[in-house]
């Protein structure tokens, strides 16, 4: 069974349980914001407005845009690398980002092709995202694997060492 990922706050930690290091924080930071200056300002422009039914045209892509919400409601966009897998597509993130705990309260999501910045390049598509089970990870990370190759590989070599990890499948609402 899936818990929600665990507070970093010292007082909230369970004891025994491994936390964040300096380290992990400062790396987290910097690839925050190293995102978030190359982000597209259009990967904001993804919205519910025209969102259309799930397709398959997006099982072809490799980056998207995820949009997630803020418990008063509000959309938070993403941009995202993912692979398909039947009809589900799937994405890897931070055990402790903003988006896994938005995903734990409200699984209703968007998920919008793009480029690799964030560019939309296909109307948004209404889904539902879920957190796997560590047991069901390796059909995720397989297919991860095989659309992004290389790539895959380096980006996942430089988190891998830092930042605990979590995959999330989004499929048809």
């Amino acid at each position: 069974m899936l818990t929600t990922p665990r507070s970093t706050h010292p007082d909230e930690r369970v004891p025994g349980e491994a936390s964040m290091s300096t380290a992990q924080s400062r790396f987290r930071r910097i690839q925050s914001a190293i995102f978030t200056r190359i982000r597209h300002p259009e990967a904001a422009t993804v919205s519910e407005t025209g969102a259309i039914a799930w397709d398959a045209s997006l099982l072809r892509g490799r980056h998207g845009v995820l949009v997630t919400y803020r418990a008063d409601g509000s959309s938070v966009p993403t941009p995202v690398w993912y692979a398909a897998h039947g009809d589900r597509v799937f994405v890897r993130t931070g055990a402790e980002a903003y988006k896994v705990k938005r995903i734990l309260r409200t699984p209703a999501v968007l998920l919008a092709s793009s480029t690799g910045r964030g560019k939309p390049t296909g109307a948004p598509m209404r889904g539902r995202a879920r957190i796997l089970d560590p047991s069901e990870e390796s059909i995720a990370e397989r297919a991860l694997r095989a659309r992004h190759g290389l790539l895959r590989w380096v980006y996942s070599g430089a988190i891998d060492d830092h930042v605990p990890t979590v995959y999330i499948e989004v499929g048809p609402r």
